[in-house]
């Protein structure tokens, strides 16, 4: 799962790369931009998957206490 969240960052920080250099980007900006955008992609994915394993984690323990008291 780590390794998919790296590629899934890393091609969005060089698609974003790219197309900033098409539209004109300085080199050093676009260097920049790869890091920034590849690093808040890696956060924002992992913070989602984090989330929703958390959501379905705690939905499962409610269905458990659900059927102790019955």
């Amino acid at each position: 799962m780590v390794v998919g969240l790296i590629l899934f960052s890393s091609l969005v920080a060089a698609l974003m790369t790219g197309l900033g250099l098409a539209f004109g980007m300085p080199i050093w900006a676009a260097l920049i931009t790869y890091a920034v955008v590849g690093s808040l992609t890696l956060l924002c994915a992992a913070a989602v998957l984090y989330a929703r394993a958390q959501a379905t984690s705690n939905q499962d323990c409610d269905h458990h206490k659900d059927l102790a008291t019955v």
